[in-house]
């Protein structure tokens, strides 16, 4: 019998993230990464919410998840992409 791994979770989303920034699939696609963090964060208590991506982080011609209005900083949701996220992590405490 093969022993089983311990699924790191800081190094899961880290990954996510990476894909939900990068990723030129669907939003649905994406949407389901959403859902797969959403749960893994939450079933193991390391929920810390998220921000959306805005457009110099998402690739060239997609949509962000958020843009920002030059004059007053207020944020915009027009021809955006809601799958354009990044979950938050809590700090690492080093023990010592």
């Amino acid at each position: 019998m093969t022993p089983r791994k311990t699924l790191r979770v800081r190094e899961t989303v880290l990954m996510f993230n990476e894909m939900l920034k990068d990723s030129t699939a669907s939003p649905d696609v994406r949407e389901g990464v959403c859902t797969a963090v959403e749960h893994i964060l939450h079933s193991t208590g390391n929920y810390c919410g998220f921000r959306y991506l805005e457009d110099v982080e998402v690739p060239c011609g997609h949509a962000p998840g958020i843009y920002w209005d030059s004059a007053t900083r207020d944020p915009i949701f027009t021809n955006t992409d809601a799958s354009r996220r990044y979950y938050f992590m809590p700090p690492i405490i080093e023990h010592g």
